[in-house]
């Protein structure tokens, strides 16, 4: 039996993905004009703007009514379009109309109509500019009028540049910004009749830069995406009711699920099993599936499947993948990896043999295909973690990158500003449960690997991930619970990008847990979303990194790492203390003190694994559990205490870490 985060066997030759062929994509409705305002003399004039839409019904109206502008549409293919019509304009003064376009839904645009009269005037698409990014930019600003001017900038200004006008518009003006630094400016653009005492300023601010990275948006990702295919239908031999169907397995909400028929009795070895299949009609290649356990309750999370593919509708095309085991794990998210693209993928069924408690269900089932890579990245970065910049690498290389997202990664990069703690190595451990099977114990921690990144609930996160070296890595949110006890979810990760929809509050921890961990090569990581929250490791840091790690602190909780003993106590009263080196020296003791009494030194048995040791937020008492102990919050004023812990105070944490010994 195969186990997860494994690539699989393909067991039928597999043809090369077709770069053409579009996934199945669901697009969102969109409405845009080729221009959104209309500056005009004081004579008849027709404008003429593009309309790109996908809404199957769109129309206009003058919603500000006036006699002198009007309009015609053109609804043909290849011409969607639509004329404003300006009358003449006898009067001094301008005139303004707002002419609305509507599409299906709440899709709506406006364009705005500026007409002058026969005083002097000089009309302008905007009169200021009050928030232009820090990087270096290009404004156009739209300029009709009926007096001749010059375009100057004031001395001091010279981050203003006029370049000239549009070739194709000499009413476009356009003006270079040049890249800012972290302090905002102010300037001008001046418009000087030059027959006619008239003067106009068009204000503009450029912000400075933050000189704090703050993530940006993974949907703006670019080529580097991972594509979500759309399923077209789905079907199964057993569903509860309509509202644990089948359907709500792939309707992008985790807080939904299908689950198998209560009664149960349908998985083997009393029946015959159930199955669920997944049908996509227009996807193009399938490289990797996720299964998302239900994220509450705890009955029907999947273990033993056998996966079948088919690509072609006829139903008769399956063919056999493997069987792969989900491990019947509660919220913990799945993925099974193909080691070749699947080419046209129209059926994907999975056989469902086990599922906790005799049932099946799923929050959701989701299909992905990469891209194709893309090669210029490159050039720019050194590696596929996207973490450091090649030497040599401009600024305009970086503002030319198609990804957003990457592009303000190597802005901070570039300035020096980039977090080194987002990117680093991560070693390998000993699964906890296989050392406790060896030492007669209970486990210790599955977080020995901190990130030092605070995730909120709902944030995506994305995680570029280095060689692997063939190993098994997943992401780990921890968190401790208002209630009482911890919060655990796992998501693997492979090879390359990776996105993450987290369904908690908490800190972020790596698993690589491989019984190669003597010899398996650390793996380069680069968490990119999140906020910094840091660690303190008694192995990098010293007592003069406190005072800043502390302050730098986002989230109510810390990470403090020795070598044995792992703390995750409330900021406020790690604060209360300036030496942490001995706070962790004394916890290392008491682990080894009683690793020594247990002959694990003698025996040579010792491992790099700590015990986590946590505050826990409902109990007053202290208490051992699997892969963790924990303290009540009024403990915490001692439990910080070097002092405090290795006099009085050390018979609790030394009474609940002889538990798990």
């Amino acid at each position: 039996m195969k186990r997860l985060f494994i690539a699989c066997s393909i067991l039928c030759t597999l043809f090369p993905a077709c770069k053409d062929d579009a996934a199945g994509i669901v697009e969102d409705p969109y409405l845009e004009l080729s221009r959104e305002t209309i500056l005009t003399g004081d004579t008849l004039t027709r404008t003429k703007i593009q309309v790109s839409t996908n809404s199957e019904y769109w129309d206009a109206d003058v919603t500000t009514p006036t006699e002198w502008c009007t309009f015609a549409m053109n609804d043909v293919p290849g011409d969607r379009s639509i004329t404003v019509i300006t009358g003449q304009n006898t009067g001094a003064d301008e005139r303004v109309a707002i002419v609305t376009i509507f599409g299906d839904g709440a899709l709506e645009k406006t364009i705005t109509v500026r007409q002058m009269g026969t005083a002097p005037l000089i009309l302008t698409s905007a009169e200021s500019f009050p928030r232009v990014k820090d990087d270096s930019t290009l404004l156009q600003l739209y300029i009709r009028a009926n007096l001749a001017f010059d375009v100057t900038v004031p001395t001091g200004a010279d981050w203003i540049i006029p370049v000239g006008t549009a070739a194709e518009d000499s009413t476009i003006y356009l003006f270079s910004i040049t890249r800012n630094g972290t302090e905002p400016r102010e300037g001008f653009i001046k418009l000087q009749g030059t027959a006619f005492e008239y003067t106009k300023e068009i204000p503009i601010t450029q912000l400075g830069r933050d000189s704090r990275y703050t993530p940006g948006d993974p949907s703006d990702m670019g080529a580097v995406a991972d594509t979500k295919l759309r399923i077209s239908r789905s079907s199964t031999s057993s569903q509860q009711s309509d509202s644990e169907s089948i359907a709500r397995s792939h309707d992008g909400n985790t807080s939904t699920i299908w689950h198998s028929k209560w009664s149960g009795g349908e998985l083997p070895p009393a029946g015959p099993g159930i199955w669920a299949v997944y049908e996509m009609d227009e996807a193009a290649t399938l490289d990797y599936v996720v299964y998302t356990p239900r994220q509450s309750g705890s009955n029907g999370e999947l273990g033993e499947v056998d996966l079948y593919i088919a690509t072609s509708p006829d139903i008769d095309d399956y063919v056999f993948y493997g069987t792969y085991d989900f491990g019947q794990q509660a919220r913990v998210t799945s993925t099974i990896t193909f080691s070749n693209t699947i080419v046209k993928p129209r059926k994907v069924k999975f056989d469902i043999k086990t599922g906790r408690g005799g049932l099946a269900s799923c929050a959701e089932m989701e299909f992905f295909a990469r891209p194709v890579p893309d090669t210029s990245l490159m050039a720019i970065f050194t590696d596929e973690t996207y973490s450091e910049l090649r030497p040599g690498v401009t600024y305009p290389q970086i503002m030319g990158m198609e990804s957003v997202f990457l592009r303000n990664i190597a802005k901070y990069l570039y300035n020096g500003e980039y977090s080194a703690a987002r990117a680093r190595y991560y070693k390998p451990y000993r699964h906890p449960d296989r050392i406790a099977a060896e030492w007669k114990t209970n486990p210790y921690s599955l977080w020995d690997n901190p990130t030092g990144i605070y995730a909120r609930e709902g944030e995506e996160i994305v995680v570029f991930v280095g060689d692997p070296h063939g190993e098994s890595i997943a992401l780990g949110l921890m968190d401790i619970e208002d209630a009482g006890g911890l919060y655990q979810m796992t998501y693997p990760l492979r090879q390359g990008n990776n996105k993450v929809r987290v369904s908690h509050d908490g800190l972020l921890y790596i698993y690589y847990y491989t019984e190669n961990y003597a010899t398996a090569a650390p793996v380069k990581i680069h968490v990119a979303s999140g906020e910094v929250n840091g660690y303190f490791n008694s192995a990098e840091h010293t007592d003069a990194d406190w005072t800043r790690i502390t302050n730098d602190a986002v989230y109510y909780l810390l990470d403090v790492v020795g070598v044995r003993a792992h703390l995750l106590f409330p900021l406020a009263n790690f604060k209360t203390i300036s030496n942490p080196t001995a706070l962790c020296a004394v916890w290392d003791d008491i682990v080894r003190l009683e690793q020594e009494f247990m002959g694990i030194q003698k025996y040579g048995r010792t491992y790099a694994n700590r015990l986590l040791c946590h505050v826990d937020n409902a109990t007053g008492a202290m208490y051992a559990s699997a892969n963790h102990t924990g303290y009540g919050r009024g403990s915490m004023p001692n439990m910080v205490r070097a002092d405090k812990v290795r006099g009085a105070e050390v018979w609790g944490p030394a009474h609940e870490i002889g538990h798990v010994n």
